[in-house]
């Protein structure tokens, strides 16, 4: 199954959308250790 590449790829789409909200829990979490 080959997709054009024309389109974006959805779930490449959805994993960089994952890693941003991980990325942005993380450095809030951060955040509450250094800052309680």
């Amino acid at each position: 199954m080959k997709m054009p590449i024309s389109y974006p790829n959805p779930i490449f789409e959805e994993k960089m959308q994952l890693m941003m909200i991980i990325q942005r829990l993380k450095d809030c979490y951060k955040a509450h250790i250094i800052d309680p």
